[in-house]
C-alpha cells in the first residue's frame, strides 16, 4: 500500500485566494474535469455562502505538492470564489432567490459585483472557512481513488470518473496542448476539456478495427487505456499534418475548413492521414471530398453519429474516396 497522509484542514477564502495569486494553487491536476458551471451556478454558490447554506458544504479535496497544492475536487467552487472576488462577474439570474437581510434591511444581490457589496458581506465571503480534505505525498492512484470516492453517487459525468482512473492521463494532457484544438474549439469550449475525448477516440480510430464510440465502451477505455510513447508520437504527427492541411484549406474554402475540423468528420478520416505523402496532398483530398460529400456519407454524419453502423459506413466511404484519389493522383 502506498504511503501517504490524509487529514482535515480549513482555510479562509481570503487565504485560499492569496495562495492562488501567489501561484501556489493549481486547478489543472490531470484528474480534474473542465469548467462546467454556468454563470447562474456560480451566482447561486455565492448566494448560498451569504445565506449560510454552505455551512455543511462538502470539503475541497486538495493534494499537497512540493511547490503548492493541487485542487483535486473543488475546481468549480474555487474558481468561482476567486473570479467573484476579482470582480470578473456579477451575480446573475438570482432575482427570485431570497434577499439577504443586513441590519434589518433586505438587500438584493442580483447584478452585484463583489466590489459593490456592503463591506460586511465582502468580509463574510473573505472570512468564510473552506473545509479541506488534505493529502500529502499521495501517488496519482491514491489521488484518483480519493477523487472517485468523494464523487461516488454524486451528479458527475461518467467520463470524468473514467478520466480520473486513466493511467495515461499525463500523456493525454501533453497531447491536449497541441494547437489543433485551438482550431477545433473556442477558448470557452476548451475549458470543458473536449480534447481528452478527441485524443482517446483518435487512439481508437488508429487501433480498433471497428472503432466503438459508444458511451459504455468509451468510458471503459478511458479508464483503462495506456498511451505509449509511440502512440503519442503518432497522434501528434497526425495532428501536425491535419493542422497544416487545415491552414491550406482555410485559404481556399473556409466552409470546408470548418467541416474538416468537426469531430465526426475528423474521426472519420484521421486513421487514413498517414496514407498521404504530405499535408498538401491531404488538403487537396479534403477540398475535393468535403466540397461535395456523398449523400450516404452525409446521412451517416448527421444521424446516430456514434452508432457502429454509421461509424463503419463513414470510414468505408472515406477510404474508398482516398484510394480513388491516390490512384488518380
Amino acid at each position: 500500500m502506498p504511503k501517504y497522509r490524509a487529514f482535515k484542514d480549513s482555510w479562509s477564502v481570503n487565504s485560499f485566494c492569496k495562495r492562488y495569486k501567489r501561484g501556489e494553487i493549481n486547478f489543472d491536476n490531470p484528474i480534474q474535469r473542465g469548467v462546467v458551471w454556468t454563470r447562474r451556478d456560480s451566482s447561486l454558490y455565492i448566494h448560498s455562502l451569504l445565506y449560510d447554506i454552505l455551512i455543511y458544504q462538502k470539503p475541497f479535496l486538495i493534494s499537497k505538492k512540493e511547490n503548492g497544492w493541487d485542487v483535486l475536487d473543488g475546481k468549480q467552487r474555487g474558481t468561482t470564489l476567486i473570479k467573484y472576488i476579482d470582480n470578473e462577474f456579477p451575480l446573475m439570474d438570482i432575482q427570485n432567490e431570497p434577499p439577504i437581510t443586513l441590519n434589518g434591511e433586505e438587500i438584493s444581490l442580483n447584478k452585484r459585483y463583489f466590489k459593490y457589496l456592503p463591506e460586511e458581506l465582502q468580509m463574510k465571503i473573505l472570512d468564510f472557512q473552506i473545509e479541506i480534505a488534505m493529502l500529502e505525498e499521495a501517488p496519482v492512484e491514491i489521488e484518483a481513488l480519493f477523487f472517485e470516492r468523494s464523487n461516488s453517487g454524486k451528479a458527475m459525468a461518467k467520463i470524468d470518473l473514467a478520466r480520473s482512473r486513466n493511467r495515461s492521463i499525463e500523456t493525454v494532457k501533453e497531447i491536449a496542448a497541441h494547437p489543433i484544438f485551438n482550431a477545433m474549439f473556442s477558448s470557452s469550449a476548451l475549458k470543458k476539456l473536449p480534447q481528452d475525448e478527441i485524443i482517446v477516440k483518435t487512439w481508437q480510430s488508429l487501433n480498433e478495427t471497428e472503432p466503438d464510440f459508444s458511451a459504455k465502451h468509451f468510458n471503459s477505455l478511458m479508464s483503462e487505456l495506456e498511451i505509449t510513447e509511440n502512440d503519442k508520437q503518432q497522434i501528434t504527427s497526425i495532428y501536425d499534418t491535419i493542422l497544416a492541411a487545415y491552414k491550406v484549406v482555410l485559404i481556399q474554402d473556409s466552409a470546408v475548413a470548418s467541416l474538416m475540423m468537426k469531430k465526426t468528420h475528423m474521426l472519420s478520416y484521421i486513421s487514413f492521414v498517414e496514407l498521404f505523402s504530405d499535408h498538401k496532398q491531404l488538403s487537396e483530398w479534403i477540398l475535393e471530398f468535403y466540397s461535395d460529400m456523398p449523400a450516404e456519407y452525409f446521412d451517416a454524419s448527421n444521424k446516430q453519429t456514434t452508432s457502429l453502423r454509421n461509424i463503419s459506413k463513414r470510414m468505408r466511404i472515406v477510404k474508398e474516396s482516398i484510394d480513388k484519389f491516390l490512384e488518380n493522383g
